[in-house]
């Protein structure tokens, strides 16, 4: 290899590395329909990139997998159980940006078959890496106090709804679910480690995180509970039996 060449392989080879972790820079809309692209194509390391990396990691910190969702971090979507009618040409989708100017945005999706059609919402952030989508969690609880006990993240806006003696209780419940569900010391040091979130809704939180008015939910998307009350000890145990089943089907979806 002459000298001359090698400068030029190497930009080439920069330039290889630097397009694979490339950031997503486009409009929300684009960066919606893209990522709607490697899902038809079934490209799911792609379609993470269309994603904020903290979803990506919350959706895999505690090792839960669902064995028919290869996409866990979006499972709830309706576009997800469309997703074969779509890839086949049957179910149409569309897209339209809420708030276009804006450094945060809604994603307005409309999902339409030949009998029927549902409508979700994504969202989306822009930062120095560009657009991209994420959670409604993590998109409304910008701003919250956190809170730390022993096995959870707490986040909350609402200080009259958190105490000293509410936080010693979810642990207190967590340890014991626990030792009923024969987890292993390992899966209490790893449940110290990587954390429950825990997101604690006062006024009309609970429908702008989760879209229902509900007591309390587990997003079974990134392993959080989300509620009005703390602790919620029915969803603390829907979490925990899913972290000890660790593998497991998912379902619950709604087919379309």
């Amino acid at each position: 290899m002459t000298p001359s060449r090698m400068p030029c392989l190497l930009t080439l080879a920069v330039a290889a590395i630097l397009a694979v972790g490339a950031p997503v820079q486009a409009q929300p809309d684009v960066v919606f329909n893209d990522y709607l692209a490697a899902l038809k194509e079934m490209r799911w390391g792609d379609a993470e990139r269309y994603w904020q990396p903290e979803v990506i990691e919350r959706s895999r910190r505690l090792g839960i997998v669902y064995t028919d969702v290869p996409v866990k971090y979006d499972c709830a979507s309706p576009l997800m159980t469309a997703l074969s009618g779509i890839q086949s040409g049957a179910v149409q989708v569309s897209a339209a940006v809420a708030s276009p100017d804006s450094d945060t945005t809604r994603i307005l999706v409309r999902i339409m078959s030949a009998t029927d059609s549902v409508t979700a919402t994504y969202y989306a952030e822009k930062s120095s890496a560009g657009w991209r989508l994420t959670s409604p969690l993590y998109f409304y609880s910008h701003g919250w106090k956190i809170r730390r006990t022993a096995y959870a993240d707490i986040y909350y806006s609402d200080e009259r709804l958190i105490n000293d003696y509410a936080c010693r209780a979810l642990d207190d419940f967590v340890e014991t679910a626990g030792k009923a569900l024969r987890l292993s010391p390992d899966d209490f040091a790893r449940l110290k480690r990587d954390r429950i979130d825990y997101f604690l809704c006062a006024g009309d939180d609970m429908r702008r995180l989760t879209g229902y008015d509900a007591q309390g939910m587990t997003d079974l998307q990134v392993d959080a509970v989300v509620s009005q009350t703390l602790p919620h000890e029915h969803e603390l145990t829907h979490l925990l039996i899913n972290y000890r089943l660790r593998q497991l089907p998912l379902y619950s979806l709604p087919l379309m």
